[in-house]
């Protein structure tokens, strides 16, 4: 059955597809649906749009937009995602009357709230032992510590926040938009950057504020095992001494969920020697007992006899093109220290 939400002003549709090879390499559509926006009582059908893959209902998801996002190798596509729907509009990305905004509007709207609704996920169950955070919070930490957190994640079938929001790759589609190239001239955010500060920004930069709302929704939707990597394992409560967003918004949101019992565990990673992993004490940020890395491939093997194919094809192209390339030029919002960006 094909749920379709109706809301006023905003057509919300919420469609999961899976592939049929055979229709993408011919590029022929699977079939054709009619979508009524707008008024509910009218049930006028304004549009005919083609299906490139059977539609399989998901009554237990959130009434959101959202889009399962396939790729068949070699396949016709319009985006290099694999063509699913001609649906106008854009799947995980903010209301036209959102992204109609600009400066203190629009990043009043971009709230936690928001981006978590504008992740690429289907539900928050799919983050479970999936989350891995960073952090350095010194004056010039290396760029290179995303990047080589984000290999190791994706090497553990893990993701972080470069991973888990449209990016620069996909917005060569209309249909989506790139939630970090904030410094881009043509990126919808860029009114957001360099804004002067007035008192109730409590000194934080407002491009800052924008990245703390983007990793505490990814913070708000762990559960399970989550994984911290660290440059300095062995002095961790130096970063609670500084402006960072790990102190400010990640650990107050993993702390909160600990005390729900959604956490199973904290490890602590050393980036300097990434066999090196300990329990990790998140409350007063101290190690505990070493994990062997045996000890977490075993269990990411284990999880991968239940990940669901969407995740499964989610983690795929989040791996492949993430927001990495879209940096700050001043550094990394999620590991440095605000100081930085001032």
């Amino acid at each position: 059955m094909i749920q379709i939400a109706k809301r006023m002003n905003v057509l919300t549709v919420t469609i999961f597809a899976l592939f049929s090879v055979a229709c993408l390499a011919s590029n022929r559509p699977y079939g054709h649906i009619s979508f009524t926006p707008g008024q509910p009582e009218t049930g006028d059908a304004v549009g005919d749009v083609e299906m490139f893959g059977p539609l399989i209902s998901r009554s237990e998801l959130r009434n959101q937009s959202a889009m399962l996002l396939a790729r068949a190798d070699g396949a016709l596509g319009v985006d290099g995602y694999g063509k699913l729907l001609d649906v106008p509009g854009c799947f995980y990305c903010p209301e036209p009357e959102v992204s109609s905004k600009a400066g203190r509007a629009l990043l009043a709207d971009l709230t936690t709230q928001k981006m978590q609704s504008y992740m690429r996920i289907l539900n928050t169950q799919q983050l479970r032992n999936k989350c891995v955070f960073y952090t350095a919070s010194v004056p010039q930490p290396p760029r290179y510590l995303s990047d080589e957190t984000s290999i190791w994640a994706c090497a553990h079938r893990k993701l972080t926040n470069w991973h888990l929001w449209p990016n620069k790759f996909m917005s060569s589609s209309a249909r989506f938009k790139d939630f970090y190239g904030i410094q881009e001239p043509d990126n919808w955010l860029h009114s957001i950057e360099g804004m002067p500060l007035i008192p109730s920004d409590r000194g934080v930069p407002t491009m800052i504020q924008y990245f703390e709302n983007v990793s505490e929704a990814m913070a708000r939707s762990c559960s399970g095992e989550v994984v911290l990597v660290s440059k300095t394992p062995l002095a961790m409560r130096q970063y609670l001494y500084s402006e960072n967003i790990w102190k400010n918004k990640e650990r107050p949101a993993l702390m909160n969920l600990n005390e729900q019992g959604k956490i199973s565990r904290f490890l602590l990673v050393n980036y300097n020697n990434m066999d090196e992993i300990w329990e990790y004490d998140i409350e007063n940020s101290q190690r505990g007992n070493r994990v062997s890395p045996e000890d977490l491939l075993y269990r990411r093997d284990q999880d991968m006899e239940h990940e669901s194919e969407e995740f499964r094809i989610l983690h795929r192209d989040a791996c492949d093109t993430s927001g990495l390339g879209q940096r700050p030029s001043q550094g990394d919002p999620f590991a440095d220290n605000y100081n930085n960006f001032r």
